[in-house]
C-alpha cells in the first residue's frame, strides 16, 4: 500500500506506468467472493451476457516493476484487500 500512496502523492506527467501487481490471474467471481467475505456483506451475484468489448482475460504484467525497482509484489489477495480496506476506513 505504501508504495501505491506514495505514488499518488507524486504525479508526474509522462511519468512511466508500472503495474503493481503479482502477475497471476484473479477472477471477477473471486475478487467478489474475497470483498463479500472480509466486508462480512452478502454476495449477490446477476449475471448478465456478455457486451462488446469486454475483456475476457486481463492479467498484469509486473516485470516494468521489477525491473526499474528490484521488487515484487507477492501478497495474497485477501491480504492485500484486508489491508485495503482498512486503509479506506
Amino acid at each position: 500500500m505504501r508504495y501505491l500512496t506514495a505514488a499518488m502523492d507524486n504525479p508526474r506527467s509522462g511519468a512511466p506506468v508500472f503495474n503493481v501487481c503479482t502477475g497471476r490471474p484473479t477472477s471477477v467471481n473471486r475478487l467478489a467472493e474475497v470483498l463479500a467475505e472480509l466486508s462480512g456483506r452478502p454476495l449477490d451475484r446477476r449475471y448478465g451476457g456478455a457486451r462488446p468489448g469486454d475483456i475476457r482475460v486481463s492479467i498484469g504484467d509486473p516485470s516494468r516493476l521489477v525491473a526499474a525497482f528490484g521488487m515484487s509484489c507477492d501478497t495474497p489477495l485477501e491480504d492485500g484487500l484486508r489491508e485495503t480496506l482498512a486503509w479506506l476506513g
